[in-house]
């Protein structure tokens, strides 16, 4: 606990902090030496209490979403999700983010307007969710990127594009 306490600031100015820095600092600040794991488990708590942690994030979600639904008329946005029993007690179900699908309601009016090629680039998420973000853009009449539509997928497959 010391650990995250002394780091808080370190991480807010720099969320990739290396772990090697955060040891170097805290031996350098009180002398002490700790090891990996335990500068390590500092930081991931650390940035948990900065930005919040992954599950508290994804819970998140479906309010983002109607929240950007009810703010930004024609834009269109299609989430879906996997409902899962909860294995407690208490009857009820979770709902687990599958992929989202959205287009800006600028971008759909500019489709008209862009060269007929659509190009699609992907990059993969690292950290705990894993899965691909998706782009779909053209070119506008100055050949200058146009982003058409976006899609985070759990994974590069035939259901995923659909």
């Amino acid at each position: 606990m010391m650990v995250v306490v002394a780091i808080k600031n370190l991480i807010e100015h720099d969320p990739d902090l290396k772990v090697k820095v955060i040891i170097a600092d805290i031996a350098s600040r009180y002398g002490y030496m700790i090891n990996y794991k335990k500068a390590w488990h500092g930081k991931q708590k650390a940035l948990a209490g900065v930005f919040g942690d992954w599950e508290e994030s994804y819970a998140f979600l479906p309010r983002l979403i109607l929240a950007l639904e009810a703010s930004k008329p024609g834009t269109v946005f299609s989430p879906r999700y996997q409902d899962e029993e909860i294995q407690s007690p208490e009857p009820g179900n979770k709902r687990h983010f599958r992929r989202l699908f959205w287009a800006f309601k600028p971008s759909i009016d500019g489709f008209g307007f862009c060269v007929p090629v659509i190009q699609v680039d992907g990059t993969f998420l690292t950290g705990k969710y894993k899965g691909t973000l998706l782009i779909a853009s053209g070119a506008d009449a100055n050949r200058q990127v146009f982003p058409l539509a976006f899609a985070i997928v759990e994974g590069e497959n035939v259901d995923s594009y659909g």
